[in-house]
């Protein structure tokens, strides 16, 4: 994990000249996915934002299990 926390941290120090970065942030509220209403509630892990607006979002993925032995769902939020 850390190797992965590294990695990060020089690509946002590549990407970017002056991040703005936020931790943990909490996303409540509603959405419409084609017809279908949702409700959204989770937390953003980390999300940078550049000095023209554009914003990437971190989200990170840790387990004590193999990625193998994730059931199909966890293994579609992995992949995405």
């Amino acid at each position: 994990m850390i190797d992965s926390a590294l990695e990060i941290r020089e690509y946002i120090k590549n990407k970017f000249k002056n991040p703005r970065i936020y931790t943990e942030i909490k996303v409540i509220g509603d959405a419409q996915l084609s017809f279908n209403p949702l409700k959204v509630l989770g937390i953003i892990d980390l999300m940078v934002i550049d000095d023209d607006g554009n914003v990437e979002i971190f989200d990170y993925k840790c387990s004590p299990k193999s990625y193998s032995k994730f059931d199909t769902a966890k293994k579609r939020t992995f992949y995405h």
